[in-house]
Formats: structure tokens, C-alpha cells, sequence
């Protein structure tokens, strides 16, 4: 066996090689690692987080409780499924937050009294427009008595008020 200069060896393929005796072989140039290579700077996408809806949860919790014990991990393995999922479901199903649960759209929730309010609202609305309506009707009623007055006519409405 050849013995080959060690520092020529190390500037071909950029990778140190002390104290290793070389062969007669060349490394092919194609297997060469590069003496600089940069780090890779991909960023990867993270997995969504998987949801579950409760007609879902429902359908898995009933299938497993029908299956026997060794057939549940087969379930578990086709649905891709953790088993802590199943005792989290069951747990929920317990407490009653899977009954009647469909899917809801998400944000803020709509105000029950919404409707009362807003009626409240109009009706307070139209209450202080007719009180303005009154006012204005009781002072025109006053400048025609004043004007009655001034005059000397009677109105009708005193007429009548004299003979009951």
C-alpha cells in the first residue's frame, strides 16, 4: 500500500483526513462533499391541528363500544385516532357536551334579548316622539282659549264643561 501526502488529499476533497492512510483509490469527484455548504433555510409548514366534529366523536364512541376489547386498537389504527381521544370523548358524551352539538359557526354568539331590545328601543322611540306631538297640541289648546278669551267667545268645550 502507496502512502499518499496527506495535505494534498485534504485540498482535493475539502475534508481532513489526518492521521488516515490513503489507497490507490481515488474518491469520485460526484461523492465529494463541498468544503462550504449552507444551512438549509426551508421553512417547513406545520400540520394543521385536527377537529373533530361531535356527530364524529359521537359515531367512533358507539363503534368501539359495539366492537370486542382486541378489536378497538384496529379501530383506533384505521381512524388514525389516539385512544386517549375515546376516554376525552367519553368523558365529554358524560357531561353532555356532545348531545344536541352540531356544527356552529365560529365568533360572537347572537344576543337572545336582541329582539326584545330593539323592540324596547322603538317603542321608546315612538313614546318620545308622541309626547313632543302632545306638548305642541296643549300649547296650540292654550293660545286658543287666551285668544277665545281676548275676544270674548265661548268654545264648546266650555259650553258643555257649564251644563253637566
Amino acid at each position: 500500500m502507496e502512502k499518499k501526502n496527506i495535505m494534498s488529499d485534504k485540498m482535493e476533497t475539502g475534508v481532513s483526513v489526518e492521521g488516515a492512510v490513503a489507497t490507490g483509490a481515488e474518491t469520485p469527484v460526484s461523492t465529494r462533499k463541498p468544503v462550504s455548504a449552507a444551512p438549509d433555510t426551508e421553512v417547513l409548514v406545520m400540520k394543521k391541528r385536527k377537529r373533530y366534529t361531535a356527530r364524529y366523536k359521537l359515531k367512533i364512541l358507539k363503534e368501539s363500544k359495539s366492537l370486542p376489547a382486541g378489536q378497538i386498537g384496529a379501530l383506533l389504527r384505521r381512524e388514525g385516532l389516539y385512544s386517549s381521544y375515546l376516554t376525552n370523548w367519553e368523558r365529554q358524551r358524560k357531561n353532555g357536551e356532545l348531545d344536541g352539538l352540531s356544527e356552529q359557526k365560529r365568533g360572537r354568539k347572537e344576543d337572545p334579548d336582541k329582539g326584545v331590545k330593539k323592540r324596547i328601543a322603538e317603542l321608546e322611540k315612538e313614546n318620545a316622539r308622541l309626547k313632543c306631538q302632545l306638548k305642541k297640541s296643549e300649547l296650540i289648546i292654550d293660545v286658543q282659549k287666551k285668544i277665545s278669551q281676548m275676544w270674548g267667545i265661548e268654545l264648546e268645550s266650555q259650553k258643555n264643561d257649564e251644563n253637566q
